[in-house]
């Protein structure tokens, strides 16, 4: 378990706009790109 920035930033984005377990793939995805 890496805890990099863009990890810190899609769990703020999680709690923030609730996203789904499902979404939180597309959003580390995006975030590392």
């Amino acid at each position: 378990m890496m805890k990099t920035h863009g990890l810190v930033v899609v769990e703020n984005l999680k709690d923030d706009e609730a996203v789904e377990e499902e979404d939180e793939d597309d959003g580390f995805r995006i975030l590392i790109h």
